[in-house]
């Protein structure tokens, strides 16, 4: 399925520059996925902080 995504967007990309703009886009998001698990495996934080339930929500802004 990535690879088909892949192939599609490199056929779609009309100039290098539009490549590049994506990958570095892609090489962005790579990163801060990385930098959220180490901070989740870590403990340093609550993934449900950082992605709480709508009930969680609710719940802090009745306070």
């Amino acid at each position: 399925m990535a690879t088909s995504v892949h192939l599609s967007k490199l056929c779609q990309a009309s100039t290098l520059a539009e490549l590049a703009a994506w990958q570095k886009k892609k090489l962005e998001t790579a990163k801060a996925e990385s930098k959220l698990r180490e901070l989740v495996h870590t403990r340093r934080c609550d993934p449900t902080e950082l992605f709480p339930r709508p009930s969680q929500i609710r719940a802090r802004l009745a306070h």
